[in-house]
């Protein structure tokens, strides 16, 4: 197999979400001399790996044990760099019931992605229903009022800016 076809094979792979490759690359498919291109390939592919991981969860309220089971394996990975994937972690440990867990997921997917409104919205959501903190409400506001930064019109952060200025 020539160098382009084992590249476009893991490409393939870990966009699939096959982080476990090495026995690919000890596979007749590749040879000594190819095998530190196809590392360099996996390792730049790898954040691309996390978030089609997570994209084919496909989190619902029905699945939601499922989903930890197959993503908090990856959790700490320190390669782990998707925003997607901890915030995908967050909405199944929020369906779940896993509260302090979804929270943390959400924290870690705004730290890796400042500019995504989604986790933010998620993490706001979790403060304005779930959260017993004495300051959640205000803490929803803040992270509402970023989203809004980000995109003024977002439909999800105007709502519950209303309702928390109508003190719902």
């Amino acid at each position: 197999m020539g160098l382009e076809k084992a590249l476009q094979n893991v490409r393939t792979a870990v966009i699939a979400g096959s982080i476990g490759l090495a026995g690919f690359l000890n596979g007749p498919e590749i040879d000594r001399y190819q095998q530190p291109l196809v590392r360099s390939a996996i390792a730049h592919a790898h954040k691309i790996s996390y978030e089609g991981l997570a994209k084919s969860s496909q989190t619902k309220k029905e699945n939601c044990q499922e989903v930890i089971d197959k993503l908090s394996p990856y959790e700490s990975k320190p390669d782990n760099k998707s925003a997607y994937f901890f915030n995908e972690l967050g909405v199944a440990y929020r369906y779940c019931g896993k509260i302090s867990k979804a929270e943390a997921a959400y924290k870690k997917a705004i730290e890796l992605g400042p500019d995504r409104p989604n986790p933010k919205l998620n993490l706001a959501y979790l403060y304005f229903k779930h959260s017993n903190k004495p300051n959640a409400k205000n803490l929803a506001r803040d992270l509402y009022e970023q989203v809004l930064k980000i995109d003024p019109k977002n439909p999800i952060a105007t709502f519950y800016m209303d309702k928390l200025n109508k003190g719902s």
